[in-house]
């Protein structure tokens, strides 16, 4: 039980890091894997990839 907890708050960051990085065509969800919030804060801050923005 008191591994569920913390594997859940991780595993919601890869899951907002995937849908905040998949319109700007980022791998959020590795950002979310790597690095937890702070990674989806940094997916959030950042703009589109090179190919998206032509």
């Amino acid at each position: 039980m008191s591994l569920l907890l913390p594997l859940l708050f991780w595993g919601g960051a890869i899951f907002v890091g995937h849908k905040v990085g998949e319109p700007k065509h980022r791998a959020g969800w590795l950002w979310g894997l790597l690095l937890g919030w702070v990674g989806v804060i940094i997916v959030a801050c950042l703009g589109p990839a090179g190919e998206a923005r032509r």
